[in-house]
């Protein structure tokens, strides 16, 4: 989330020299990288009964409005390290967050990786108890897997970092 957080922020608020150095396509555009960042997405088409189901799916799992929930994390994030960007930039950003918009564009994302059958069976999934379950506790299980992780990667970066200091630089050939 934090990456595409970057990506939106990047065009937005790139100097002259930034946007510069992004390799331009045959139209003049910038490429993109992921398809996300310095242009357009153009979504292929999708089939309307597929897209009805894979919208039926992120509506049961609540997927907008997670990701929504992501997002307002996340941006607190940016916002202390882009001090240079105008806080009426941040207060106009999130009014403009609509998880309708966000599972609009995830819809041919699904629709790549998932066939019709595919999204049927996980609906079916999600209607059960146990995928009743699943959603109520994703939001409680992403903190608490955000507040492992990033414990851990503390963890680990002091390890290298003493694992580094003990040991001789590597010579030069």
């Amino acid at each position: 989330m934090i990456v595409l957080l970057c990506a939106l922020l990047a065009p937005a608020y790139a100097s002259d020299a930034t946007a510069s150095a992004l390799p331009a396509s045959a139209d003049g555009s910038a490429e993109t990288v992921g398809g996300v960042m310095g242009g357009v997405v153009t979504p292929k088409p999708v089939d309307p009964v597929l897209a009805g189901d894979i919208r039926t799916l992120l509506q049961l799992t609540g997927a907008g409005d997670l990701a929504l929930q992501n997002m307002l994390v996340m941006l607190d994030q940016m916002k202390a390290l882009r001090p240079d960007i105008p806080e009426d930039f941040w207060v106009t950003f999130r009014a403009e967050m609509k998880g309708e918009e966000l599972v609009e564009v995830l819809v041919p994302v699904y629709a790549s990786h998932f066939s019709r059958d595919e999204v049927r069976a996980m609906i079916a999934f999600y209607r059960t108890p146990v995928g009743h379950k699943l959603i109520a506790e994703t939001p409680a299980l992403t903190a608490d897997a955000m507040a492992v992780g990033q414990s851990w990667g503390r963890e680990l970066a002091t390890r290298v970092v003493q694992k580094m200091q003990s040991s001789p630089p590597p010579s030069a050939p």
